[in-house]
This record gives C-alpha cells, structure tokens and sequence, in this order.
C-alpha cells in the first residue's frame, strides 16, 4: 500500500484511505507520511482525485485537521472549500479540535481556525459562543475574522447581533466591514441591526457602505429600502451596483425602487444595469406595469431597454402586454410584440392571437417573432397564418 500511495495522486488518496483503516503503528506513519502531499491534491482539477482526496482525509479523521487548516490560507478558494468541507466530514472530533484551537498561542492557527469555522457554516452552531468572545479580542485581526466566521454560520448565530451592531461603529474600518458580513450572513433574523445599519451607510469609507448595502439585502426588510434608493444615484458604480442587487434580494418589498430601478437601466455601467434588470424581475409583478408605462412614454433607448427586460419576465408580464397591444401608438405596439417574442415559448398563444390584429404592422411583427421562437408549436401556427393569409 506504501508503494500503491507514490503512483499519483488517484493512487495516493486510494492508498492513504487503506492505510487509514488499519489499525497498526507503521500504517499511521505511512499516513502521516503521505499527508501534506494528500492535503495538496485539494487543489486538483480532476474531480475522481479530489473526491478520493476528501473520502481519505474524512477517513484519517482527526490527525489530519492542523494540515487542512494550513490551507485556509490559500488565495484559491476551491482550495478553501474543500478543506472546510473535509473538516465538516470529519465531525465533531474535528470540530472539537477547532473550537480548541481558537485559544492557543498561535495566532496564525487561531485565524486558519476561524476561517475555517466560518467557511463549514450552520453545522458548527457549537463554536458560536466561543466566537461571540472572540469579538471582544484585543488582536483586532481575530475580532474582525470571528465577526466574519458568524456570518458564515448564519442564523443560528443570532446570538452575535449584539455585539456586531456594537462593532459597526468600531474604529477599525475593516471591523465595521466584517460586523456588516456577519449581521447579513445571520440574515432575517438581524433585523434589529437595520437602523445601525441604515446610519453606517453615511461612512466615508466607500468600502465600508457597502458591506452595509450587501448586508441591507441580505436581512432583505423594507426598512432599509428608501436608503437604498438613493445609493442608486451614487458616484461611485461599485455603490449604485450593489444597491440595484440589494433592492432585488429584498424583492416585492422593495417595489418603491421600480422607477429608480427602470432609470439605472441608463447606467453607464454595465453590473448596475444587469442589476437593474435582475431587482426588477424580483421585485415581480409591479414592475411590469411601470415598464409598460415606460413603452409608452419613454425616449427610444429606455423603450429598448424596457422591452429587453420585459421578455425576461416570462408568463407573469403576459397578461398585462396583450392589453397593451391596443395602445394608439403603433411604435408601441411594436414593442410590446418583440417583448413577447423575447418571453419565448410561453407567449406562442399570446403571439397567435396578435396575428388576428387589426394593424397589419402588428401581425406582421408578431409572424416575425414566432419565426423565431424554436418550438413545434410556433412553427405550427406560423406555417398554418402564411398559409391562410389573404
């Protein structure tokens, strides 16, 4: 088996879950042996070697979690990933040994020991206590990751909200950022954080504001939605970005920030008006009347721009396009077919039904749509309207 583990790395992950399983001195120091070349291999972009990789570090079990947590600290973060999820597989043994570990005298294993907490997320709801002191901890490099770590564990670390709505005024702006993240990561659950936040978006520090602004959407309560709204006019595209996200993410609630939403679709930048049009869609049905409205009213390119959005709504945008179609203006009409023909399938009916419109521009448009919606159906009903056409 020694032998069989010096192959490659397939080999090696085989081999070290053997020896793993055998209960003898030399086995174990085979295993040890083999170790940091096995840890290494979690970085492999061949998926049987990776999966033989966690199946063998689950199986050495706890002698192997110092060498996961030394690659905590890699930049790549599948790397990261996949030594938290060895950690979790190992269970509570290995969970254990980290929340020991967050009190040694190595500050470099204490933060690979958080990270690594925070990374394996609900599952570790035990280390939440220890975390929560931890945001009391004079190095303010393992105050901020443990803020950081609780957010990963999410809602059963609601206990936390105190202390990290205390720490959002802290004077260490990379604390502030990392209390947001945590406050966002425990989610609805944080609400009560919502004002402290709300207060924090007036920092300097654009950096700062937007871990507010992600965590805003993440807790996902319309208290902080006439704040948003008017990060979308900010200076800075990073900020406009992330409000137009947050908005989508608080949805239906967020329907205050349709007509704001529908003018970020002008945005020079194009991560905010993708935003834009993914907060739209979420926010759900009230958009859809004020993009209609848009149709009618709008110069071209915000036409354009609403009829592109529209055909991404699917069925739910249907019912109120067709009673658009009888607007006087025929520019609009137009549009609202090429929308429909953006939905796609799901509009054939309402396209076959504008093939009996009285304006001919109309079933002209709508004959154009079907020829390029790619389905049976479609090409059915197109093929028997040319054929039947005065």
């Amino acid at each position: 088996l020694i032998q069989f583990t010096q192959r490659n790395d397939l080999a090696r992950a085989t081999g070290a879950y053997a020896l793993s399983q055998i209960e003898s001195p030399k086995a174990e120091t085979a295993v040890l042996e083999v170790l940091p070349r096995l840890v290494d291999a979690l970085g492999s972009d061949d998926r049987k070697v990776a999966t033989a990789t966690l199946v063998a570090l689950n199986g050495i079990g706890a002698s192997a979690v110092f060498a996961l947590l030394g690659k905590m600290s890699e930049e790549e973060q599948t790397v990261r990933q996949r030594a938290a999820q060895a950690l979790e597989q190992m269970g509570q043994p290995a969970i254990s040994l980290l929340v020991q570990t967050l009190w040694c005298q190595d500050q470099k294993l204490r933060l690979h020991a958080i990270l690594a907490l925070g990374q394996i997320g609900a599952s570790v709801e035990v280390a939440v206590p220890d975390l929560i002191k931890l945001l009391d901890d004079p190095n303010l490099s393992v105050c901020g990751l443990a803020a950081y770590a609780l957010g990963g564990i999410g809602e059963a670390a609601i206990g936390a909200v105190p202390r990290l709505t205390e720490l959002l005024s802290h004077s260490d702006q990379t604390i502030r950022i990392n209390a947001a993240y945590g406050l966002g990561g425990i989610g609805e659950a944080a609400t009560v954080a919502v004002p402290n936040l709300i207060q924090t978006l007036s920092h300097s520090n654009p950096d700062v504001r937007l871990s507010v602004i992600h965590a805003l959407g993440q807790i996902g309560t319309a208290a902080g939605v006439s704040d948003l709204i008017l990060m979308l006019s900010d200076q800075d595209e990073w900020i406009r970005l992330g409000a137009a996200h947050a908005l989508g993410q608080i949805g239906e609630s967020a329907q205050a920030s349709i007509p704001m939403l529908i003018q970020a679709l002008r945005d020079e930048h194009e991560g905010v008006r993708y935003n834009a049009v993914n907060a739209l869609i979420l926010i759900g049905e009230p958009s859809v009347t004020t993009l209609i409205n848009t149709l009618k009213n709008g110069d071209r390119i915000m036409q354009l721009r609403a009829m592109d959005v529209l055909g991404q709504f699917g069925k739910l945008a249907i019912p109120e396009l067709q009673q658009a179609l009888d607007d006087e203006d025929t520019e609009v009409r137009r549009s609202i077919i090429s929308a429909l023909g953006g939905i796609g399938p799901d509009a054939v009916q309402a396209l076959q039904q504008a093939l009996e419109h009285q304006d001919s521009q109309v079933r002209w448009s709508a004959a154009h749509a079907l020829r390029k919606i790619d389905s049976l159906e479609a090409k059915a009903i197109l093929a028997e309207y040319l054929n039947h056409r005065p």
